[in-house]
């Protein structure tokens, strides 16, 4: 029987070694970002009209409530309560839900002091901490209203 002789040097030992673990490495890649995608961050919203035009019409909420004299607390909660009302008929709930609350609160921040920056007297910082406080809010924690029917009880 012939007898098979091969000869490893260290070259090729190396080049089997290093293609083995590229090839690992991409495998490794792949699987990672097909079950762990990236997230949206807040530079990227602007790319997305939806949250671009709630942000848009929250800040002037926002600005409109602060020149009538209010203050900043109570307007971001009026126009809270105003852009919750007006996403629950809309279809871009779930596209605003799916952004993490950290970049959509830096987003709206952000779109409020570059519209309304003279007015409002709080720091970005704790305007930032004041809508993370209204965002994590557990609405189970408030007093419940019992229902109405057509306003009557």
């Amino acid at each position: 029987m012939p007898a098979i002789i091969m000869t490893f040097t260290k070259e090729k030992i190396f080049t089997l070694f290093r293609t083995i673990f590229v090839s690992f490495l991409c495998i490794l890649m792949n699987f990672s970002l097909l079950f762990f995608p990236s997230s949206i961050y807040a530079s990227d919203l602007d790319a997305i009209p939806s949250i671009s035009s709630v942000s848009e019409n929250f800040s002037d909420e926002v600005c409109l409530s602060l020149s009538n004299g209010i203050t900043p607390e109570n307007a971001t909660e009026l126009a809270a309560q105003k852009m919750i009302r007006n996403l629950i008929f809309s279809g871009e709930l779930d596209e605003i839900l799916s952004v993490p609350k950290d970049e959509m609160v830096e987003y709206i921040s952000s779109k409020v002091f570059s519209r309304c920056e003279s007015d409002i007297i709080l720091s970005k910082a704790e305007y930032n901490n004041y809508l993370l406080s209204l965002a994590e809010k557990d609405p189970k924690n408030s007093t419940p209203e019992p229902f109405k029917p057509f306003g009557m009880g």
